[in-house]
């Protein structure tokens, strides 16, 4: 990091002190003046001048194709297999999926590598081979070549690496036999990395990228990089080479290659040296596992690193190589029974069969006419957006180390007729928003003839006409609806129309409702009333966001707030008051109440009066039995009926309501005595509510 910071510093300093400020905009027109004369078109230029500014060392090339725009397109996606995007959440919702016959079956995309795999259409090919799309500092690096760079270090490999399971760990690896083994001597994956650049002459970032790329995670698991696949144990490719369909095929292909046997009876050392002690001795024909080779030794032999079963235990160290048969050795030493294998061969066989795809991006389009037959084939990956997603890790590691502002070699594709990438319209906005229209505006683009609306219509994006300025009026449009547009810009080339690539952003925005419309709330109820409270209840208006109450005071309505819902609780009414309430519905529109003009009918409610009504008087008991009594009071004036109470146990327990002033009791128990009570209750909105004054006692005591 502090290296980093250093050579930001440095460079800034450096651009400060040679070059006038004056003189920036000079610099650019000059710059821009090369690049034409490079022959880029027009609409990379504003790219690759802001690039410069920012990084002097960096240089640009164009790799002419020699086909159109419009040929390179088709002709890549010719094999739909080709061409693959994977099915997920960023994705959706892009068009980015074929829709074709034979790309969506049965209502579901028709999945063409496993897990969720399938065909890229047509707008996601166009994208991701639009070179002008990814000229920024972090994705202009799939077009980085990929040569051999000295000045890569094991340090720009690991910011690479980091944040999957070989950052900063040394290689190891599960065998045939299932046993785990670390590789000898102790290598880093990074290591391993920098070893297979320098053999190859491949960049080491490149190559690094390529792995996260492929098999890449935070654990090993990985189909190409795991070793535990059951139809090959212990076989591994870190690249993935051949794997067409999925990470079985690249395990097939690297555990094809001829294998290696001892032609004497051999002994295994410990080092690569005749001097160094016997590991074990390995009888001749015995097979033997490669791991790598040495150089030739002060003792003039070449050593390899084998592992060997030997009376069923497994043994690594070194075994002249003069003393194996490799007459039919593979090329790129498969099987790769180790990561070291893997990534060291895999590298080699890279550099050999794709030498004319030399960078990321040609590796994932080959549009380079050097190519001969395999142009348009011959392709390494599958996936659209991969070579983009190896760029931002090769980034990182130059940012990481503080080189991103040394020399650096792009070589970007040029087609002969390349539609306009006009910058995304800024600023959209809409105004004068009606119950039947609204006006959009934006700025205008520097550049454009015109510029192309659309609207989203059944979650689908579609065309609403194209206009010239930069303004646009609705007057038709449907009230109380959501609209949601974008704005693209075009060019005219030969007489056609080449529309940009970049949308605005979008705007979404409502017309006016004729809120007077708005139907009347309807089923008013008023429930769980007491002294001081009641619930409001009533029907939902389709539409409304919210409704206002009002009530009337002094014979005139009052506002008494508004809600959201379809219910209010009151809990602060005066008690034994009748009110009367209405209700109506609103909408908001663009960030206004719009009331509607139809109210509720008006429905009243009255909260509960704590009655004191008076207490019964000359509260008697007659004509005692053994089994009986008679209970009289006189009636009290407004008790709509009368609660007896008992005293039970030494507490008072209710006996039950009477609507008359006499109750004959013809159950109770011989010889035994009772105490009884009384008191008044009136019924208000279908309640009872009893009096707080209770009559005198009356006790008396059943005959035996």
């Amino acid at each position: 990091m502090k290296k980093r910071i250093i050579s930001l510093f440095l460079s800034i300093l450096i651009a400060v002190l040679i070059l006038p400020p004056a003189s920036f905009s000079a610099q650019a027109a000059d710059y821009a003046s090369q690049l034409r004369s490079q022959g880029f078109p027009e609409s990379y230029i504003p790219h690759l001048v802001a690039l410069h500014n920012k990084y002097p060392n960096w240089s640009f090339e164009p790799l002419f194709t020699g086909e159109s725009w419009s040929t390179a397109v088709s002709k890549e996606r010719t094999s739909h297999s080709q061409q693959k995007i994977e099915k997920n959440t960023i994705n959706d919702g892009k068009g980015y999926y074929c829709n074709c016959s034979s790309c969506f079956k049965n209502g579901s995309y028709v999945v063409q590598e496993n897990p969720n795999w399938v065909s890229a259409s047509q707008s996601a090919v166009e994208y991701y081979m639009d070179p002008r799309n990814f000229l920024n500092e972090k994705y202009i690096f799939q077009f980085e070549t990929n040569f051999y760079n000295s000045s890569h270090s094991q340090e720009g490999v690991e910011a690479i690496l980091a944040g999957t399971w070989m950052h900063n760990a040394n290689i190891t690896y599960q065998n045939a036999q299932g046993q785990t083994v670390t590789y000898s001597p102790a290598t880093k994956y990074s290591a391993a990395i920098m070893a297979a650049a320098k053999n190859s002459g491949l960049s080491a970032y490149y190559l690094a990228s390529k792995i996260v790329q492929e098999v890449g995670g935070k654990t090993n698991s990985a189909g190409g990089a795991s070793g535990t696949n059951a139809n090959y144990p212990g076989i591994y490719n870190y690249y993935n080479i051949g794997a067409y369909t999925g990470a079985e095929d690249g395990l097939r292909w690297a555990s094809s290659g001829s294998g290696y046997t001892t032609n004497v009876n051999a002994n295994m050392r410990s080092a690569s040296t005749t001097s160094s002690s016997i590991v074990v001795n390995v009888p001749m024909g015995t097979a033997v596992i490669y791991n790598f080779k040495t150089d030739k030794q002060s003792d003039d032999y070449v050593w390899y690193n084998v592992t060997a079963t030997v009376g069923g235990t497994s043994y690594t160290g070194y075994i002249r190589s003069d003393l194996i048969n490799y007459s039919s050795q593979d090329k790129y030493n498969r099987p790769w029974t180790n990561p070291y294998l893997s990534i060291y061969n895999g590298a080699l066989y890279i550099k050999n069969n794709f030498g004319t795809q030399y960078t990321g991006y040609l590796q994932k389009f080959n549009v380079n006419p050097a190519s001969g037959s395999n142009m348009h084939g011959h392709e390494y990956m599958t996936s659209v957006y991969a070579a983009a997603n190896e760029a931002v890790k090769t980034y990182n590691a130059y940012y990481n180390e503080g080189t991103l502002a040394q020399g650096k070699t792009f070589s970007i594709p040029v087609f002969t007729d390349m539609p306009g990438n006009l910058p995304a319209v800024q600023n959209l906005k809409a105004t004068n928003i009606t119950k039947s229209g609204a006006t959009l505006t934006f700025d205008k683009v520097t550049g454009a003839a015109g510029y192309e609306l659309q609207y989203v219509s059944n979650g689908a994006w579609k065309s609403f006409g194209e206009i010239t300025a930069n303004s646009r009026v609705f007057s038709s449009l449907a009230s109380g609806t959501s609209y949601t547009f974008r704005v693209r810009a075009y060019i005219v080339v030969n007489g056609q129309k080449v529309y940009s690539n970049n949308w605005s952003s979008t705007i979404t925005f409502k017309t006016l409702v004729d809120a007077v419309n708005l139907p009347a709330v309807s089923q008013i109820k008023y429930t769980n009333i007491t002294e001081t409270g009641a619930t409001l209840t009533f029907n939902k208006v389709s539409g409304a966001d919210g409704y206002q109450l009002q009530y009337v005071s002094n014979g005139a309505w009052k506002n008494f707030g508004e809600i959201t819902t379809n219910s209010r609780v009151f809990s602060s009414l005066a008690s034994g008051t009748s009110y009367t309430f209405r209700v109506r519905a609103y909408a908001v529109v663009n960030g206004q109440k719009i009331y509607s003009n139809n109210w509720s009918g008006a429905y009243s409610f009255t909260t509960l009066n704590p009655t004191n009504l008076s207490a019964p008087a000359n509260f008697k008991a007659s004509n005692v039995t053994k089994a009986g009594a008679t209970l009289t009071f006189d009636k009290v004036s407004g008790a709509d009926g009368y609660e007896l109470q008992y005293i039970s146990n030494g507490a008072w327990k209710r006996f039950g309501d009477i609507t008359a002033n006499t109750r004959v009791f013809s159950s109770l128990a011989s010889g035994t005595s009772y105490t009884f009570r009384v008191r008044a209750y009136a019924v208000v909105n279908g309640q009872k509510i009893y009096s707080d004054n209770w009559s005198s006692l009356i006790s008396f005591t059943t005959l035996k």
